[in-house]
């Protein structure tokens, strides 16, 4: 195989990968606050002890697609920081914080089997347009 296409089909195998792994959630953990968390709501809830609360602009709970999830914060200098957070606890501050414990356990089951499924829906799709590519070059690559 050429080098030319050898590089070529390395970019577009590198670059399906990358798209596929870019579905990040956001997740609320109280109607109360939303999904941004602001300074007043930082202070009033005492969430993110870590962060000061004078750099603090606001935050998220984001869950990646392996399901990992994370608070990304904003600072008013504009740095963003990321801290993770184990699923228990995101569950115990969302009781203990929130009061609401109405889909702790029933929405973090049905997430995973949701996600698990897009992963592997996704996974299938980065095989099938990898191996198509693979056929494409196969017949028509001498002429790259």
């Amino acid at each position: 195989m050429k080098p030319k296409l050898t590089l070529l089909i390395c970019l577009l195998l590198i670059s399906m990968g990358a798209v596929a792994q870019d579905t990040a959630q956001v997740l609320t953990i109280s109607n109360k606050v939303g999904d941004v968390i602001d300074s007043t709501e930082k202070a009033n809830y005492h969430l993110f002890p870590y962060w000061d609360v004078k750099d603090f602009q606001s935050a998220q709970f984001i869950q990646d697609r392996d399901l990992k999830i994370y608070a990304v914060g904003k600072m008013k200098n504009g740095t963003i920081k990321k801290m993770p957070v184990t699923q228990g606890a995101y569950n115990q501050l969302q009781i203990k914080t929130f009061d609401d414990t109405s889909s702790v356990k029933q929405l973090t089951e049905e997430e995973k089997l949701t996600k698990q499924r897009k992963a592997i829906r996704t996974g299938r799709n980065i095989v099938g347009g990898a191996f198509f590519l693979y056929l494409f070059l196969l017949l028509f690559g001498s002429n790259f």
